[in-house]
């Protein structure tokens, strides 16, 4: 019987060594399954963190790029509206010369000008009048001679005379 009881107080240490390693053990995992849960916490803030960020750039890229397309809209009419107005005045000024010089014309001759000279030839004023008419005329028309070289692919001209001037 002594083996029997010196057996049973070695079991008993052993089972008080054992809760105590138990009790340790499970301390020891409830230290961790804490820190774990802080962790996950951390994380979780991070990642909401991180979408609402997300979240955030997404909207002002949609609105850039809105503003992008509008812009690059607006540009385009702009340019067919520059465009356009390069065409009319292209046009209009060759017409406006033409008006310019019939209406200037009509005016000198119908003008008190022609009763100082009583012969009803031009007078002077006239003439010159007439000169600086024709030369506008004609420089224009250089212009637009130039212009629809220049149109035409010459575009070699166009740099020389630049590297000229």
């Amino acid at each position: 019987m002594l083996l029997n009881e010196k057996e049973k107080e070695n079991y008993k240490k052993k089972i008080a060594d054992l809760e105590k390693n138990l009790r340790e053990v499970e301390g020891k995992k409830g230290v961790l399954l804490l820190e774990l849960e802080k962790e996950k916490a951390k994380w979780n803030i991070e990642k909401d963190n991180l979408q609402t960020k997300y979240s955030e750039l997404n909207d002002k890229l949609v609105l850039v790029e809105k503003k992008n397309e509008k812009l690059l809209r607006e540009n385009e009419k702009l340019k067919n509206e520059k465009n356009n107005l390069r065409k009319l005045n292209l046009k209009n000024d060759s017409k406006f010369s033409l008006l310019y010089r019939d209406t200037s014309a009509s005016l000198l001759s119908n003008s008190n000008f022609s009763s100082i000279n009583p012969s009803g030839r031009n007078n002077n004023y006239q003439n010159q009048m007439f000169k600086i008419l024709d030369d506008v005329d004609s420089t224009e028309s250089k212009l637009d001679t130039e212009s629809s070289v220049n149109s035409k692919g010459n575009k070699k001209n166009e740099i020389d005379e630049k590297k000229n001037k």
